[in-house]
């Protein structure tokens, strides 16, 4: 860190130095001005084909290296606003949705002064349209001296990145984490000693959630029901106890989402089945359900 002052704004005193890395101190008068850690932003954009868009940069520091739209934060803006702010002024494209990545610190060398910062990180995403991102991108001359597409698909691709900070790098390695994250699930839901069904699939977090799930089972109604009892009066609900039930449950299907849209297919059937409630003496018989999710229709 440089001292920017030789004497003190307040009595020119040159007593004056640069204290713990946080502030300047004059040992004269007592004056103090706090060198905070400034706040900024970057946006991460992946293009059509799934690649990383970068800036060249167009000034120092690191003229000529890589690094993502953004910059400094201004004074009563949120990170938000000011990555969309950043955005439109180096690329000329407005976000349609921001999603956090992560924070990291940064260090910025600027005209002898060495500013922290606290970088904050968003995915950003566009409109779609047959056009690729970066073809729709006009660069602030002053900022940027082009754009590049890079394919960026594990850690060591990241490693040989010539980034103009090292937070950038971090983010991106959050970055892989966030896209990639598959939840696996298989397991064996046992009713009873000899019966048992299957759930299993896999459900993807991150950019492009996905959920696909698929249930295999053929089990009494009784057993659903007594477990269901037992789960009951765990929390001293015992209304549940004169309820009862015989038949079959049979179902095999296939549900898949991307938390937008929902598509089936399989079936759900209940052939031939009674319940009774001994608490209000009701009962219903020969219930039978044939229930098709076939071309995700019910």
């Amino acid at each position: 860190m440089s001292n920017a002052f030789n004497v003190c704004p307040m009595c020119q005193s040159k007593n004056i130095e640069f204290k713990n890395g946080k502030k300047w101190f004059c040992n004269d008068c007592g004056f103090d001005l706090y060198h905070n850690v400034a706040a900024a932003v970057g946006l991460i954009i992946q293009d059509t084909d799934g690649s990383i868009i970068f800036e060249v940069r167009a000034k120092e520091p690191k003229k000529g290296f890589l690094a993502f739209p953004g910059g400094f934060c201004d004074a009563d803006e949120s990170a938000e606003d000011s990555a969309i702010r950043e955005c439109q002024e180096e690329t000329g494209l407005t976000p349609a949705k921001l999603t956090y990545i992560a924070s990291f610190p940064n260090t910025y060398p600027y005209k002898n002064i060495t500013y922290k910062t606290c970088d904050f990180f968003f995915l950003a995403e566009f409109e779609q349209g047959a056009v690729p991102v970066v073809q729709r991108m006009n660069a602030q001359k002053t900022e940027v001296q082009s754009f590049k597409n890079i394919q960026i698909k594990s850690k060591s691709d990241v490693d040989k990145l010539p980034l103009a900070f090292e937070s950038a790098r971090n983010a991106l390695y959050a970055w892989l984490k966030f896209k990639d994250k598959n939840i696996n699930i298989d397991s064996n839901i046992y009713t009873a000693a000899n019966e048992v069904s299957k759930l299993y699939g896999v459900v993807k977090t991150g950019k492009n959630t996905n959920i696909d799930i698929n249930l295999k089972s053929k089990v009494e109604l009784s057993n659903i029901l007594k477990i269901v009892k037992d789960i009951a009066l765990i929390f001293d609900i015992k209304d549940l106890q004169t309820l009862s039930a015989n038949g079959r449950l049979d179902a095999n299907f296939n549900i898949k989402s991307d938390l937008k849209t929902v598509k089936s297919n399989g079936y759900l059937k209940i052939p031939n089945a009674d319940v009774y409630y001994g608490l209000y003496k009701i009962g219903v018989d020969k219930i039978n359900a044939d229930v098709s999710l076939a071309n995700n229709n019910i």
